[in-house]
């Protein structure tokens, strides 16, 4: 028994704990992760933080009608009328 709960608690050590987080791709554009101090936004490969390094990097959010926008304040997003 006694091994069996040693197996079990290895097992859940080797998940990753990235995979807790939303993903971050094509299809999560815009998705937001860490806490709302210092949130980071997905540009469809990687999160961003919103830094001096980004300041003023903007990322639209596929087929949604929004933009998320780096300014002083961090991230904002603003609405941007899709394409007809």
């Amino acid at each position: 028994m006694r091994a069996l709960a040693l197996s079990v608690f290895a097992l859940v050590l080797s998940i990753p704990l990235s995979a807790c987080g939303p993903a971050c791709d094509g299809k999560n554009v815009c998705a937001i992760e860490g806490d709302t101090a210092n949130p980071q936004v997905c540009d469809g490969s990687d999160f961003v933080q919103c830094d001096d390094d980004h300041r003023g990097h903007t990322i639209f959010c596929g087929d949604q009608p929004r933009k998320a926008v780096c300014g002083t304040s961090g991230w904002s997003f603003e609405y941007v009328p899709l394409a007809q």
